[in-house]
Formats: C-alpha cells, sequence, structure tokens
C-alpha cells in the first residue's frame, strides 16, 4: 500500500508505529497538558484516515462483532446519563472518555486483522509502557516510590500504574517464549515486572498468581506444568529471599504480602472501606435492579451519607468494585452487557487454547475479569486497551493477511 511513498512518509503512515505513539500519547501527555485525551483520539482519528484514505475502511467479521459488543455497552453507559437522578461533575469526565473510548476501539478494530497486525499492536503497548514505567519513575521522588502518592504527576493512580506494567510484561514474556521473538522482551518484561512490583500494590502479586495458575491450568503437557510450577516457587523463592535483604523492599512488602495470605488484608483500614463502599452499592442496586439510578450515581449516593464520610474520613468516590459499580448505576442490564459476551468467548474458546493466540487472549481476558472485582474499569481507556487486546486475540486468531 506504501511502496510508492517516500521513506519518511511510509513511516509515518506505518500503522504499528502509529499505534505505538498513540499509546505513549495516552499515557504521557499528562506531563505537557491536561487535554492529552483529545489530542491522541484526534491523532489516531487523522491517522486512520491517512492510512486507509485509498481504500474502504474494514474490519473482519470477529473485529466488528467485537465492537458492537463494546458499542452496546457504551450506548448504554450514555443512556443512563437520562435516568441519573444525582448530577456530578464527574459524569461528563465519563461521557467523554466513553466517547473516545468507542472512536479508539474502531480504529482498533479496523487494524488488527491479523496476527501479523495483533502482534504489531502488542509489541506497540508493550514498548510504550516500558516509556511509561520509566517516566513514571522519573516523575516520582524516589521517598514517594511504593507510596500512595507515587504517579501524581502523570495521573497514574499506582494501583492502575502496576496493573498495566503487568499486563505489558506478560505480553512481552508471551512474545519471548512462544512466538520465538528476539531476547530484548525477555529483558523489557523483566523490567515491567520490577516497576510493577515497585509500585507497592498487592494487586500486582494477585495478578501474577492469576496469570501463571491460568497459563498452568491451560497447558496440556503435564510436564510443562511441573516445569512452570517449579520455576514459579523458585522464582517466589528468590524474590522473597532478595526482598528481605533490601531494607526498603522490606518495609515496604513485608506487611502487606503477609496479610494476604494470613488474612489480615481483611482487616486493615483500606479493605475495610473498599468492602463498605461495595455494600453501599449493592444497597443502591437494590432500589434500581434492572436498570440502575443512572450514571456514576453511586459517587453522588455516597456523597450524600454525611456520617458514613465522617467516621471513614474519605471523599466521595466510587465503589473500587467494578461489579458493584455497573450494578449500582447501570443495573443489570449494564453488568450482562460488560461481562456475558467475553465470558462467552473465553468458555467458547477454551478447547482450542492449543492457538497461542487464543491462549493469551484467554489468560488477559479471565484475568482481567477476576480483577475487576478491585478495580474500575469500564471508562478506563488503557485498561479497555488491554480488554480489547484480550478479545481480539480470542476471535482474531484465525485471520491471516
Amino acid at each position: 500500500m506504501f511502496k510508492k511513498t517516500s521513506v519518511k512518509r511510509k513511516w509515518v503512515l506505518n500503522l504499528s508505529n502509529m499505534w505505538f505513539l498513540y499509546f505513549v500519547f495516552s499515557y504521557a501527555l499528562y506531563l505537557i497538558t491536561p487535554y492529552s485525551h483529545y489530542i491522541s483520539t484526534l491523532f489516531i482519528m487523522v491517522m486512520t484516515y491517512f492510512a486507509n484514505r485509498r481504500s474502504t475502511i474494514r474490519m473482519p467479521k470477529s473485529s466488528a462483532k467485537i465492537f458492537i459488543y463494546f458499542s452496546l455497552f457504551y450506548a448504554w453507559v450514555l443512556a443512563s446519563y437520562i435516568w441519573a437522578g444525582w448530577k456530578n461533575s464527574t459524569q461528563k469526565t465519563i461521557i467523554i472518555s466513553s466517547v473516545e473510548i468507542v472512536i479508539m476501539l474502531f480504529c482498533m478494530m479496523s487494524y488488527g486483522k491479523s496476527k501479523k497486525r495483533l502482534l504489531n499492536l502488542i509489541e506497540a503497548f508493550v514498548s510504550s509502557t516500558l516509556i511509561c514505567a520509566v517516566l513514571y519513575y522519573a516523575t516520582s521522588p524516589i521517598s514517594q516510590w511504593g507510596t500512595t502518592a507515587m504517579g501524581t504527576r502523570m495521573s497514574i493512580w499506582r494501583n492502575s500504574a502496576g496493573y498495566y506494567f503487568m499486563f505489558a510484561a506478560i505480553f512481552s514474556l508471551y512474545i519471548y517464549l512462544q512466538m520465538k521473538k528476539k531476547r530484548r522482551y525477555l529483558i523489557i518484561a523483566f523490567i515491567l515486572m520490577l516497576a510493577a512490583i515497585g509500585t507497592g500494590s498487592r494487586k500486582v502479586f494477585v495478578q501474577i498468581a492469576i496469570a501463571t495458575g491460568l497459563y498452568v491450568f491451560t497447558e496440556k503437557s503435564f510436564g510443562k506444568k511441573v516445569k512452570i510450577i517449579s520455576l514459579g516457587l523458585c522464582a517466589v523463592v528468590l524474590l522473597f529471599a532478595i526482598g528481605s535483604q533490601i531494607p526498603s523492599l522490606k518495609s515496604l512488602y513485608e506487611g502487606r504480602l503477609l496479610s494476604i495470605f494470613t488474612g489480615a488484608a481483611s482487616n486493615d483500614s483500606s479493605t475495610i472501606t473498599r468492602l463498605l463502599l461495595q455494600k453501599k452499592a449493592i444497597a443502591l442496586f437494590g432500589t434500581s435492579p434492572l436498570i440502575g439510578r443512572g450514571l456514576n450515581a453511586f459517587t453522588s449516593y455516597i456523597g450524600l451519607d454525611v456520617a458514613f464520610l465522617k467516621d471513614w474520613a474519605i471523599s466521595p468516590t466510587y465503589s473500587h468494585c467494578n461489579y458493584t459499580e455497573l450494578l449500582a448505576n447501570g443495573g443489570i442490564i449494564c453488568f450482562l452487557l460488560y461481562y456475558v459476551y467475553p465470558i462467552k468467548q473465553a468458555v467458547s474458546k477454551f478447547k482450542k487454547r492449543e492457538d497461542i493466540f487464543k491462549r493469551l487472549g484467554l489468560i488477559v481476558i479471565v484475568d482481567f475479569i477476576i480483577l475487576d472485582y478491585a478495580t474500575i474499569s469500564y471508562y478506563m481507556r488503557i485498561y479497555i486497551i488491554i480488554f480489547a487486546i484480550g478479545m481480539m486475540l480470542l476471535m482474531n486468531a484465525n485471520a491471516d493477511e
């Protein structure tokens, strides 16, 4: 398509470079301007147009189904503003984010037509996440590493940063192990894993455990299962041994990690507050179970509970659980629109997990859905990028250029 263009123009219109720049913009432009989302969305629209200006923009049936699935969900999210009894400033942010996500998904589905392009997309995501990790640590003073203050300059919460870095590490490791790519991806996976651990988020270790467990579960060879489990146990022992010798790491993780295994995590103030917020969201869901109370209604609802906010010293917030957030705001319909289709695809593709693309997609989707218990994903663009890549891996694996 670009054979007759000059070298410089060919680079500009190279689709994989386009997505690399888009991901970088999505991550890092907050360092320059708060309008990063508008700039990156405009960029991807313009580049998609120029890259396809001589032909009709088309997407395979599987990609079209993914796009329709996401579009129906976001149509319901936007429609829920109509019956939202409470209005708040966050609703505008979610509306804008939802529209931008739909535009991004259209461009993304138009691009990922084959295994080669899917791999290019994943490589672009991994490379941009590596840059984000460098910027994330460079803009956070050492005194903030592993604390809740980390990443404020880039407006990326440490749990989200750990989430992004770890998924990128999984993608990178899979490229190295299964797709016979260059060794640099093993190094990148190691760096991103360290970056994820350095955020101090316990979710990172839960994420590692889920991904490793899913990999073992989906592996048909008993010998490979034993090998993976053995290597995983050795890696855990090594990490704990190293961490116990480094005072900063020991103080950062000793209590937090042990709390996961001892059950103490359920007694710390953060976990207790999250559980109470989820109970409040379920109570709100009970008042309108079918369609919910409207877009971002939970934030306004909890904001009216003065006694709760005073007792727990928090500001009006979200429920810290995508399940309860969707149920409270959009009802059962919204919840089903978001989860039924990917779960159906994951179950149907499980028997075909010998295909490395489908297997990676299965691991990403299941990991993503489980982790939704402790995060809000539906209007976060990077989260949806990861989710969409997982869906494309599951459904586009048989497509070839």
